[in-house]
C-alpha cells in the first residue's frame, strides 16, 4: 500500500528497525498505534563478521554513490520506488 508515493509497509518496517533513532516523541506516536520496535536476536548480531561488515558497507557506498549520480543528473532527491540506477562500474542499484 502506498500513500503520496510512500510504500507504507517498508517505511513501517524501518521505524520499527531503526526505533532507537527515533525520537521519544515519534517512539510515543506509534506506540499509541501499537506499533512496537522490532525484536532482533541477540545471537544474530554477534555473528556478524568484519568480512560481512566490510560487504555492508560497499553496499551502502554503492548506494551513496548511485544516489548521487541520480541526482546530479534529475535534479531531484524523489527516486521512484521502482527506479534501477546503472553505476559507472556496471552493476545496477
Amino acid at each position: 500500500m502506498t500513500h503520496r508515493g510512500e510504500d507504507i509497509g517498508r517505511w513501517l518496517t524501518r521505524q520499527q528497525r531503526d526505533w532507537a533513532r527515533l525520537n521519544p516523541e515519534q517512539q510515543h506516536r506509534l506506540d499509541e498505534a501499537g506499533v512496537k520496535p522490532a525484536v532482533r536476536p541477540h545471537k544474530a548480531a554477534s555473528r556478524t563478521s568484519a568480512k560481512a561488515a566490510a560487504k555492508g558497507s560497499d553496499a551502502f557506498q554503492r548506494g551513496v554513490a548511485a544516489l548521487r549520480q541520480y541526482i546530479q543528473r534529475e535534479e531531484k532527491t524523489a527516486v521512484g520506488s521502482q527506479h534501477v540506477e546503472e553505476l559507472p562500474d556496471g552493476t545496477s542499484l
